[in-house]
């Protein structure tokens, strides 16, 4: 969705930490985000986007993940807008995360 951007596309962390996914909703509904895709060593990320807002998420790092900079594509199901009988729209999210050992 255009609606949906993320605030900070580059962010940084220790193999085994943490980092805020923040997105920017500029549209006047929420969305009920929830994540279906990405790199199995990148987890979390779900919830409510704020209308007119921005919204933090926090995604934990692996321990295995590879270090160096990585250009990730996160997919979002949004569940309370639907594009067809039994579908959901999907956003897709840019992010470029680099893992420090």
């Amino acid at each position: 969705s255009g609606a949906v951007k993320v605030d900070r596309p580059e962010v940084a962390c220790e193999a085994g930490g943490r980092v805020g996914l923040m997105l920017r909703n500029a549209s006047a509904l929420p969305f009920q985000v929830k994540r279906v895709r990405g790199p199995e060593w990148l987890r979390g990320g779900g919830g409510l986007v704020r209308p007119e807002a921005v919204t933090g998420m926090v995604l934990t790092v692996d321990k295995k993940a590879p270090a160096g900079a990585h250009r990730v594509e996160l997919e979002f199901e949004v569940t309370n807008f639907h594009t067809g009988p039994g579908r959901n729209l999907e956003v897709k999210v840019p992010l470029t995360v680099t893992v420090k050992r």
